[in-house]
């Protein structure tokens, strides 16, 4: 991926991917009309990539500060750890300047700087994330072939603050995770605009070209926003989520399977009781009902489709309630703006089925939000993976949820064993098996 793409979506161009959902609203409410995002604000953007390149996958990982001015039409993107990267966008004179140590490269731009969501934009749906109580947000969809096809963009319904963002892009194979933190209005320092000359030169008349060549200069790992004051704030311990939740539970993942890329797009009812050591997920959207049925008690496992049923013993230790003892704390921030949803972020390892993955818990009430998982080295199906948990509701409002059908699910499950994550909180991995989904990953 070209640097002037990450700049492209930095700036507003890309967007968390979800699958496509009527709107949930309620009565005869209408859908919102499309927003312009604020005239001026600065923020984090954490950006993981998976790329495609010469039929072998790479990663990604950095962590970018950006300035966004449309009233003066500039952007600015500092790359926070080493190399010291910064690109500024000029939309007056049309001009890009990547300054990197003691060079400099500049292009020409195209385009106008994108503000606003297209009118005709889809409205997909409003959800909240951390719970009914937690931010309330917008999703849109958007064509974009200049990125490869379909974009839909998540920002907060009051202020138009973009929260999270997935794009997909099969035409140059990758899949790109971003979510924003900590946006600020306003821009503190207009100076962040400024062109060093040199060693950019005053003026260019330089042809269009996209800089390439730069992503492993960019591979740094995920950055924690700096603490202000001397005093660091104090390192939160692993918390454990409610005991009864449920809500919907939106997975996208990019992988690549006998050289050819491909994604998977899907959107899971979960009802999780640890007070019953039970778990159900209903897949949404399909032709035929399709449903999981875990119980803790028996370790087995239910896969329902229609009329037919599969069952098979877990091989995973036991249900889970709390993050890891030895997960990593990444650091705060907050999703929506200042003011908006506080979370901690967390890195764990899987040790069952390997890959790494960054969590986004609430502070408050420890609810997931957002999940990046990346296959871990040497998988023979190299993926990234990104999740996003909405519109949870503490309870099981109807224990029938996890009721086995039988039939068609026969008494005696029997022996076969079925592989799951040790991650009490891993959303179904599935791959496509003959037309059907065979879950081969969940909670």
């Amino acid at each position: 991926m070209s640097i002037f793409t990450i700049a492209c979506f930095l700036g507003m161009c890309s967007a968390f991917l979800m699958p496509p959902k009527m709107p949930v609203l309620d009565g005869d409410k209408q859908p919102p009309l499309p927003c312009c995002f604020p005239q001026q604000w600065e923020g984090l953007q954490h950006v993981t990539i998976g790329q495609v390149i010469s039929g072998q996958p790479e990663l990604v990982n950095v962590t970018y500060r950006t300035s966004y001015d449309f009233e003066n039409k500039k952007l600015a993107l500092e790359l926070l750890g080493l190399p010291r990267t910064k690109v500024i966008q000029d939309y007056n004179k049309m001009m890009q300047y990547v300054i990197s140590g003691q060079n400099c490269t500049v292009t020409k731009i195209s385009g106008d700087m994108f503000h606003c969501i297209p009118a005709n934009a889809t409205h997909l749906q409003s959800f909240y994330f951390g719970g009914m109580q937690g931010l309330l947000m917008d999703a849109w969809q958007i064509m974009s072939p200049d990125l490869g096809g379909n974009v839909i963009i998540d920002v907060t319904s009051d202020g138009c603050i973009p929260v999270a963002n997935v794009i997909t892009n099969m035409e140059a194979p990758s899949t790109t995770v971003v979510t924003y933190a900590d946006i600020t209005m306003g821009i503190k320092d207009p100076k962040v605009f400024d062109v060093p000359s040199p060693p950019c030169p005053s003026d260019s008349n330089q042809s269009v070209f996209i800089i390439s060549g730069l992503c492993s200069a960019l591979d740094t790992p995920r950055t924690t926003p700096v603490p202000i004051g001397d005093t660091p704030p104090p390192v939160p311990a692993p918390c454990c989520v409610p005991k009864q939740w449920e809500g919907d539970v939106h997975m996208i993942q990019g992988d690549v399977r006998s050289g050819q890329p491909g994604v998977q797009n899907v959107t899971v009812r979960e009802s999780y009781d640890f007070t019953r050591k039970k778990i159900a997920v209903e897949v949404l959207g399909m032709t035929t009902p399709t449903k999981v049925i875990m119980d803790y008690n028996k370790m087995e496992v239910y896969n329902i489709k229609g009329t037919t049923c599969t069952a098979g013993k877990m091989m995973n230790p036991g249900m889970l309630n709390c993050l890891p003892m030895n997960s990593a704390y990444m650091g705060s921030f907050r999703f929506g703006g200042m003011d908006g949803l506080l979370v901690d972020s967390w890195s764990i390892f899987d040790p069952l089925l390997g890959g790494n993955g960054v969590v986004d818990m609430t502070r408050d009430g420890c609810i997931m939000v957002t999940e990046v998982l990346t296959s871990p080295p040497g998988s023979p199906v190299p993926s990234l993976s990104a999740l996003s948990v909405t519109d949870v509701t503490l309870g099981i409002k109807d224990p029938k949820v996890f009721d086995v059908p039988r039939p068609p699910c026969p008494s005696n499950p029997g022996n076969e064993k079925v592989r799951h994550s040790f991650l009490f909180l891993r959303t179904p991995n599935l791959q496509p098996v003959h037309g059907m989904f065979l879950f081969t990953v969940v909670l």
